[in-house]
Protein backbone atom coordinates (compact mmCIF):
# COMPACT_ATOMS: atom_id res chain seq x y z
CA UNK A 1 0.00 0.00 0.00
CA UNK A 2 2.61 2.46 1.01
CA UNK A 3 4.68 1.54 -2.22
CA UNK A 4 1.80 2.32 -4.54
CA UNK A 5 0.91 5.93 -2.72
CA UNK A 6 4.82 6.30 -2.79
CA UNK A 7 4.95 5.66 -6.85
CA UNK A 8 1.29 7.56 -7.53
CA UNK A 9 2.87 10.18 -5.87
CA UNK A 10 6.26 10.49 -7.68
CA UNK A 11 4.47 10.13 -10.98
CA UNK A 12 1.78 13.15 -10.42
CA UNK A 13 4.97 14.99 -9.20
CA UNK A 14 6.98 13.84 -12.58
CA UNK A 15 3.36 14.96 -14.60
CA UNK A 16 3.29 18.44 -12.87
CA UNK A 17 6.74 19.16 -13.44
CA UNK A 18 6.58 18.32 -17.27
CA UNK A 19 3.07 20.48 -17.52
CA UNK A 20 4.98 23.35 -16.28
CA UNK A 21 8.01 22.52 -18.92
CA UNK A 22 5.73 22.28 -21.87
CA UNK A 23 3.58 25.71 -20.36
CA UNK A 24 7.28 27.05 -19.92
CA UNK A 25 8.41 25.84 -23.60
CA UNK A 26 4.75 26.91 -25.01
CA UNK A 27 5.02 30.37 -23.44
CA UNK A 28 8.56 31.53 -22.72
CA UNK A 29 10.58 30.08 -25.91
CA UNK A 30 7.80 30.43 -28.29
CA UNK A 31 7.71 34.36 -27.67
CA UNK A 32 11.55 34.88 -27.67
CA UNK A 33 12.75 31.74 -29.36
CA UNK A 34 10.35 30.64 -32.10
CA UNK A 35 13.35 28.53 -33.96
CA UNK A 36 13.70 26.62 -31.12
CA UNK A 37 10.15 26.56 -29.94
CA UNK A 38 9.01 23.17 -32.34
CA UNK A 39 11.79 21.14 -31.08
CA UNK A 40 11.08 21.87 -27.71
CA UNK A 41 7.59 21.78 -27.70
CA UNK A 42 7.73 17.97 -28.96
CA UNK A 43 10.22 17.06 -26.50
CA UNK A 44 8.19 18.26 -23.58
CA UNK A 45 4.65 17.02 -25.12
CA UNK A 46 6.44 13.39 -25.98
CA UNK A 47 7.77 13.36 -22.50
CA UNK A 48 4.26 14.32 -20.29
CA UNK A 49 2.63 11.70 -22.71
CA UNK A 50 5.57 9.26 -22.31
CA UNK A 51 5.31 9.29 -18.49
CA UNK A 52 1.42 8.87 -18.05
CA UNK A 53 1.43 6.10 -21.21
CA UNK A 54 4.58 4.08 -19.44
CA UNK A 55 2.98 4.76 -15.76
CA UNK A 56 -0.45 3.71 -16.78
CA UNK A 57 1.03 0.63 -18.82
CA UNK A 58 3.45 -0.26 -15.86
CA UNK A 59 0.72 -0.22 -13.85
CA UNK A 60 -1.85 -2.35 -15.48
CA UNK A 61 -0.20 -4.06 -17.67
CA UNK A 62 1.65 -6.92 -15.53
CA UNK A 63 -1.63 -7.18 -13.42
CA UNK A 64 -2.93 -7.90 -17.11
CA UNK A 65 -0.52 -10.04 -18.18
CA UNK A 66 -0.27 -11.74 -14.79
CA UNK A 67 -3.73 -13.60 -14.95
CA UNK A 68 -2.48 -15.83 -18.07
CA UNK A 69 0.89 -17.04 -16.73
CA UNK A 70 4.45 -15.53 -15.50
CA UNK A 71 6.05 -16.08 -18.63
CA UNK A 72 3.39 -13.60 -20.12
CA UNK A 73 3.98 -10.91 -17.10
CA UNK A 74 7.86 -11.46 -18.16
CA UNK A 75 6.58 -10.85 -21.85
CA UNK A 76 5.38 -7.82 -21.07
CA UNK A 77 8.14 -6.61 -19.10
CA UNK A 78 10.45 -7.03 -21.91
CA UNK A 79 8.25 -5.07 -24.35
CA UNK A 80 7.45 -2.52 -22.27
CA UNK A 81 11.24 -2.46 -22.18
CA UNK A 82 12.07 -2.74 -25.92
CA UNK A 83 9.41 0.29 -26.22
CA UNK A 84 10.87 2.32 -23.65
CA UNK A 85 14.49 2.64 -24.41
CA UNK A 86 14.19 4.13 -28.40
CA UNK A 87 11.73 6.59 -27.16
CA UNK A 88 13.78 8.03 -24.45
CA UNK A 89 16.42 8.21 -26.68
CA UNK A 90 13.96 9.66 -29.07
CA UNK A 91 13.37 12.63 -26.23
CA UNK A 92 16.92 13.07 -25.26
CA UNK A 93 17.80 13.40 -29.08
CA UNK A 94 14.69 16.31 -29.24
CA UNK A 95 15.85 18.10 -26.00
CA UNK A 96 19.61 18.18 -27.23
CA UNK A 97 18.47 19.35 -30.56
CA UNK A 98 16.17 22.19 -28.82
CA UNK A 99 18.73 22.99 -27.10
CA UNK A 100 21.41 23.20 -29.58
CA UNK A 101 19.22 25.86 -31.28
CA UNK A 102 18.92 27.92 -27.95
CA UNK A 103 22.56 28.25 -27.38
CA UNK A 104 22.92 29.80 -30.68
CA UNK A 105 22.71 32.84 -30.98
CA UNK A 106 18.71 34.52 -32.96
CA UNK A 107 18.57 34.67 -36.22
CA UNK A 108 18.72 38.17 -37.10
CA UNK A 109 15.43 39.29 -38.86
CA UNK A 110 15.12 39.66 -42.73
CA UNK A 111 14.36 42.61 -44.29
CA UNK A 112 13.32 42.73 -47.74
CA UNK A 113 13.71 46.35 -49.67
CA UNK A 114 14.76 49.20 -47.96
CA UNK A 115 13.91 49.39 -44.22
CA UNK A 116 11.43 52.19 -43.95
CA UNK A 117 13.33 54.43 -41.74
CA UNK A 118 16.34 56.24 -43.56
Amino acid sequence: MVMSLVYGFGTLVSVVGQVVLLVTVAGVVKRNRPDAFGTLLAWAAGSLGATIFFSIAGTIGPVIAGRSSVDAMFTFQIVMSALHMPVNIALFAALALGLARLARPPAEPLVRGEPPYR
